[in-house]
């Protein structure tokens, strides 16, 4: 039988392994010219607002954070 811990630490390993994954893959298909793909995943500015938010609601001892944030669209020539 697992503990709570276990779950809780193969969560986290699942979620982590998840992650890289995503990240390789992203890095891949960039580097293959994939229209989709970034050379970033995760660009700098989303850490720092993934952070912001994490703080919200440590700080504040919130439950949910509704967040608007405008999209930066690049015009496409058709």
């Amino acid at each position: 039988m697992s503990t709570p811990s276990d779950l809780i630490s193969a969560r986290r390993e699942y979620v982590l392994q998840s992650y890289n994954s995503a990240r390789a893959d992203n890095h891949y298909l960039f580097l293959k010219g994939d229209d989709k793909a970034t050379s970033e995943y995760i660009f700098p500015n989303q850490i720092e607002d993934a952070n912001n938010i994490v703080d919200i609601f440590y700080r504040n001892n919130r439950r949910v954070v509704s967040i608007q944030k405008k999209l930066k669209l690049v015009p496409m020539d058709l």
